[in-house]
């Protein structure tokens, strides 16, 4: 005992021990002890350590006093005894200087490209197991992984993603990343195909990107321009060739379009389109066309609803200058419809003429559609049947059929159908037009006058009703290459007009025809 008491008095003579009446002070300063503590130990470069031992080794102490504190190395928490029971302090730790971090990254280049994968990285300095990971970023992305992937990237998800990790001592650490998705389109175009010696105007049209965008072209011959829509005057067939534009928007967001351009001696891919007007139109053949045109004719519907147009296309050889006179028939009768009665003539037929203006110029027609009567339908506008060269329209006819008062019978390959009976108050339909001549008209069945017949490129009239004044019922055949019959007025009962027939020249070739397709006014498209 004597020994341990000397052993404890070098002990405390090396930390300059002072012992005062009011308590101990340990220390390497020389100062008092503080005048409410017993015992006063300060340093500024080390620690005080409190008894350690195990759970086992704490519960073992017999009849631990009040205050009594240990460290447990069980768990590395501080326990205290008060009131007959152990208190356990574990505390929140302090991880300054503590060599704990992450810095979240991205594999690949950024921004990404949308489609493709955004791959984030989170690399992980010191800590200690186990490490846990919270990833969340734009369009409430959230993730527990290390190193997610998210597939199928879109502008959307273009944003900070941010990943928190805790290690195994309740330590954390952040770090962050800008991400760029690249959502940037661009659409490339021109005005080929071009002729030889005229102007080659390129497009571009950026979208979908941040503003503002950079545009760079190559193409053949070392073309090459900043310039977002050039032109290239004088062009020749060495101008032909693929067109690149590449874009680069305000975050650096690549896209690249291509506009394939041909410049040629000819020109194709075009057309001309015209519609009704009530007058005759033109078209001039433009340069550069090589070859055939297609000719795409409509015939109008017959007037009061009545029977559709008829259809007629073919080819012709085409020559730069030329001079082509464009008819459009129209529901009003313009073009070889005949007169109804009231809103009831036939539809016009439509037509192109070469060499000059006459109906014997005609190299196309689609034939009109014949006017609905004030009882029946009228008759379709000119179709294929058996002919190979048009077809003559089928004349009118009533739903159900009337005692004693007919349809029009249908033009034929070689003359016009014949009106349909009548009888009584009620006339039959007119006949349709066929290739050689007119649809007949309906007789008066004793009311009136008969509907005349059509002739070449004219539908019949509607025959008046004399001994009824006052009916309005009688129906004018469609015009075409020869018109269809009109209906007689009847007893204020009339069936249909007949339809034109639709025909086209020996000249031309890839001939289709189609009966009762067009509704309104006829219409025709040139392509070449």
């Amino acid at each position: 005992m004597r020994r341990f008491m000397l052993l404890l008095v070098a002990i405390l003579s090396c930390l300059n021990t002072q012992v005062f009446s009011q308590g101990t002070a340990i220390n390497t300063t020389g100062n008092t002890p503080d005048a409410s503590a017993i015992l006063d130990v300060s340093s500024n470069a080390k620690g005080m350590l409190l008894p350690r031992m195990t759970q086992v080794e704490r519960l073992a102490i017999p009849n631990p006093a009040e205050g009594l504190t240990v460290f447990q190395t069980d768990d590395g928490c501080f326990y205290y005894f008060r009131n007959g029971i152990w208190w356990r302090v574990c505390g929140i730790p302090d991880c300054t200087g503590f060599n704990f971090s992450v810095l979240a990254g991205i594999t690949g280049p950024n921004p990404v490209y949308a489609g493709s994968t955004i791959a984030l990285t989170s690399t992980v300095t010191g800590g200690s197991s186990p490490i846990t990971f919270s990833w969340s970023g734009p369009s409430g992305f959230s993730s527990t992984t290390q190193n997610p992937v998210i597939a199928g990237a879109q502008p959307a998800m273009s944003g900070v993603y941010y990943v928190t990790i805790n290690e195994g001592h309740g330590c954390t650490a952040s770090s962050s990343i800008n991400v760029g998705v690249c959502g940037t389109t661009v659409l490339a175009g021109s005005n080929s195909i071009v002729v030889v010696g005229s102007t080659l105007n390129l497009s571009a049209t950026a979208s979908n990107g941040t503003a503002p965008y950079n545009y760079s072209w190559t193409g053949p011959n070392g073309f090459s321009s900043t310039v977002q829509n050039p032109s290239i005057s004088n062009a020749q067939t060495n101008n032909s060739g693929s067109y690149i534009v590449t874009v680069t928007d305000a975050g650096s967001c690549v896209a690249k379009d291509t506009a394939s351009v041909t410049v040629s001696t000819c020109v194709t891919n075009d057309s001309v389109v015209f519609t009704y007007t009530g007058g005759s139109q033109s078209w001039t053949v433009p340069a550069g066309i090589c070859g055939n045109v297609t000719f795409k004719v409509w015939g109008a519907q017959g007037g009061n609803g009545g029977g559709n147009g008829g259809y007629a296309e073919a080819k012709k050889i085409a020559t730069s200058g030329d001079v082509y006179t464009i008819y459009v028939g129209g529901q009003t009768g313009f073009n070889g419809g005949g007169t109804g009665s009231s809103n009831k003539n036939g539809g016009g037929a439509s037509d192109i003429r070469y060499g000059g203006s006459s109906l014997n110029d005609r190299i196309i027609v689609a034939g009109g559609g014949g006017a609905r009567g004030g009882a029946g339908e009228g008759g379709a506008g000119g179709g294929g049947n058996s002919c190979s060269n048009g077809a003559g329209g089928a004349g009118g006819f009533y739903p159900g059929g009337v005692p004693h008062a007919g349809p029009g019978n249908p033009g034929t390959c070689t003359s016009g159908g014949s009106g349909g009976s009548s009888y009584g108050g009620w006339s039959g339909g007119g006949g349709g037009g066929g290739l050689t001549s007119g649809g007949g008209g309906s007789p008066s069945g004793g009311y009136g006058n008969a509907g005349t017949d059509g002739t070449f490129g004219t539908g019949g009239n509607r025959g008046f009703n004399t001994g009824y004044p006052t009916c309005d019922s009688g129906a004018g055949g469609g015009g075409g290459y020869y018109g269809g019959g009109g209906s007689a007025d009847g007893q204020c009962a009339a069936l249909g007009g007949g339809g034109g027939s639709s025909w086209a020249s020996s000249s031309l070739s890839n001939m289709v025809f189609v009966g009762g397709v067009q509704t309104g006014d006829g219409r025709i498209v040139i392509r070449w």
